[in-house]
């Protein structure tokens, strides 16, 4: 592979392998206390918001919580029962790379767009799913993201890297 195709790649934030497009599987909001979410049919995402009726919005880096599918079926496999929004994310993804994606790569998700910011922090509020629930967490935390073009959402969607506004699943 050659250096400048490496560069390219890193110049659009992401990974050659994470360059494929996903589906919502699941949109959550929480709006009691605690860090389970309940899905919902529809959601709106408000620019340097968040998820609108998700008590966790507002503006900075961490508007939005994202976890790949992957995650829930490993827990599962451990025979650690989990459904959406059990462990407090907004959108669960399938078939995207969560974990390669870099802070700054934006996603296309419904009508919306939303970018990166970091990597989701482990949060012990999972050991009330079960116990074993943060320790299986580990190395698989999820991301981060923040609303930049507000749009509905809803399960069925697809979640496409973009690159200078164009979606794309090869580069």
């Amino acid at each position: 592979m050659s250096t400048r195709a490496t560069d390219e790649r890193a110049a659009f934030g992401v990974e050659r392998a994470a360059i494929t497009t996903g589906c919502l599987v699941s949109v959550a909001v929480g709006d009691e206390p605690g860090l389970k979410k309940r899905p919902v049919r529809v959601g709106r995402l408000v620019m340097d918001h968040g998820l609108e009726g998700d008590r966790h919005g507002g503006r900075g880096p961490r508007q939005l919580s994202l976890l790949d599918t992957a995650v829930l079926e490993a827990m599962c496999a451990e025979g650690i029962a989990v459904d959406s929004g059990d462990l407090g994310e907004n959108l669960l993804i399938a078939g995207l790379a969560l974990d390669r994606l870099v802070p700054g790569t934006r996603l296309r998700v419904g009508a919306a767009i939303v970018e990166i910011t970091g990597a989701r922090p482990l949060c012990g509020g999972v050991r009330a799913v079960d116990p074993r629930a943060l320790k299986a967490m580990i190395g698989r935390p999820g991301q981060m993201a923040r609303v930049v073009v507000a749009g509905e959402i809803r399960p069925g969607d697809a979640v496409e890297p973009i690159v200078e506004g164009v979606a794309t699943d090869r580069l």
